[in-house]
């Protein structure tokens, strides 16, 4: 039950950063919504492998996973003008080199 919760919430998830993105990609937003699909179908593949291989892989590929999609969502929020702060080109260099 817990995963299907879990399923929800990444789908919720998915679906609230895209609807941030929505109103700034114009004609960009074909595109965008593809490469979402693929980088959500590279998160949930990641954490399929749970149970399926040992602890320590599951949690480095995870944790890779994670901070590269966090970096990729900073990227887009700052490429299309949603979120700006100072720094934010550290914070995208820091968690591309991390993940």
């Amino acid at each position: 039950m817990h995963l299907v919760i879990l399923n929800f919430a990444y789908i919720g998830l998915c679906l609230f950063v895209l609807g941030l993105l929505y109103p700034h990609l114009g004609s960009l937003m074909s595109l965008v919504g593809l490469y979402g699909m693929l980088l959500s179908a590279f998160g949930r593949l990641s954490w399929a492998r749970y149970g399926r291989v040992n602890q320590t892989s599951f949690y480095f590929v995870m944790i890779g996973a994670i901070v590269f999609i966090i970096s990729d969502v900073l990227l887009a929020f700052r490429k299309f003008d949603v979120l700006e702060f100072e720094n934010i080109h550290a914070f995208i260099v820091g968690t591309y080199c991390v993940s």
